[in-house]
């Protein structure tokens, strides 16, 4: 389960529903309308890695930390980035927020 999937939102939905490729063009909109929120980068970032976009999921990621997302706890326990905790880039962002 995302930890966005908690919202009613419709961007929400299309995560919950597993539309990666519709959730992905919403959080890319919802991004260039509220560039500094670091919950719409972290959907962004749940919804690419959903779609197999890894490099765009990481690129999300470290964007969502540097707008002040600090909640490793999620991303380690949030399903749809099983795909990318073996990349040496994960790691990394999950050290990026405990320090």
């Amino acid at each position: 389960m995302t930890g966005v999937q908690t919202c009613a939102l419709p961007i929400c939905q299309r995560l919950a529903e597993k539309n990666y490729s519709a959730a992905v063009q919403a959080w890319d909109l919802a991004v260039l309308i509220q560039p500094a929120n670091a919950e719409a980068y972290y959907g962004l970032a749940a919804a690419a890695a959903g779609n197999h976009e890894t490099g765009r999921a990481f690129e999300a990621l470290q964007r969502a930390v540097a707008n002040g997302f600090r909640d490793p706890d999620r991303i380690e326990h949030d399903a749809v980035f099983e795909s990318l905790r073996k990349d040496p880039r994960f790691a990394a962002a999950i050290s990026k927020m405990t320090r």
